[in-house]
């Protein structure tokens, strides 16, 4: 099978991407979680191909080839730009590029990947993985804004599991006008994972304060995230035991407001790599729970 769209380089025919996913998943019966996600994914690689690639010039046209091929479907989209090489982005922390809002992303990955292999810190800054898709998936939202008013990126301490960037501990990054921060953790993990969790807290409670507790932990991450949110009781597990309240805690996330002014310096990738280093012990503990799945 294959199908295949071309649109002019406007905005307004990402509502045409959009009525071809709808074709595809009615077709081909596609989950409501797989087609959210491909929504998302087809979306921004359009959006970015009018945008960055044909600079918004209704002259050059996007083309969407989809592809099924047994249990796979691929989507590839084509536009007439110019292209770039990701590896020679400008330095956006540069005086003359502070204002350019593009190729933080990228350029950020590029460096990070490159000193966590001098470090040998076994953390995946890889723009594939790492970088939150700008684009919010809008189709149960009253909300229809398009994008996201914040700029995320996870870098998760490297376990071979399935969807890493989903479950694994880490260090992720937030920006926005509203509020900065860096946390690592795990947040609000699926329900087998959190039963996994709080059992190994509980029967290494030592270890796990003593993780916490850790003076170069508590610099880099001294907020607990939404330490109320907690269920009134777990059952098969002592109520006076140390870890008990703390294993009634529905998330084990922990981070660190900090001034937006650092995403425009070269001070933000050693601020990241330090905190890799404070966090690891934590990931190392929460992600071998994952390896019980």
């Amino acid at each position: 099978m294959k199908k295949s769209l071309q649109i002019t380089s406007k905005i307004e025919n990402l509502r045409k991407v959009e009525k071809l996913v709808d074709e595809i998943s009615a077709e081909y019966n596609i989950s409501s979680d797989l087609y959210g996600n491909i929504l998302i994914a087809e979306l921004e690689a359009a959006n970015n191909a009018i945008l960055h690639g044909n600079k918004l010039d209704e002259k050059k046209m996007v083309n969407i080839e989809v592809t099924k091929e047994e249990k796979r479907l691929k989507i590839r989209i084509d536009d007439e730009g110019n292209g770039f090489d990701y590896k020679n982005i400008p330095d956006p922390t540069a005086p003359e590029n502070i204002e350019n809002v593009n190729g933080r992303g990228i350029f950020l990955m590029e460096k990070l990947s490159a000193e966590f292999k001098k470090l040998n810190l076994p953390y995946l800054a890889d723009s594939k993985i790492s970088l939150f898709r700008i684009n919010r998936d809008i189709r149960f939202s009253q909300d229809k804004s398009p994008y996201k008013t914040y700029f995320g990126i996870i870098i998760p301490r490297n376990i071979n599991v399935k969807d890493i960037k989903k479950v694994a501990s880490g260090v992720y990054i937030h920006f926005s006008i509203e509020e900065c921060f860096i946390a690592t953790g795990m947040h609000n993990p699926v329900p087998n994972l959190l039963k996994l969790l709080r059992k190994k807290i509980y029967y290494n409670w030592d270890e796990y304060y003593n993780i916490i507790n850790h003076p170069d932990f508590r610099n880099y991450f001294p907020i607990e995230y939404e330490p109320e949110n907690k269920l009134k009781k777990v059952q098969g597990y002592s109520p006076v035991h140390p870890a008990y309240e703390y294993i009634k805690k529905k998330s084990f996330t922990y981070y660190n407001d900090i001034n937006n002014d650092i995403f425009y310096s070269k001070n933000l990738i050693d601020l990241i790599v330090k905190s890799a280093i404070a966090s690891d012990e934590f990931s190392i503990f929460l992600n071998d729970t994952l390896l019980e799945i």
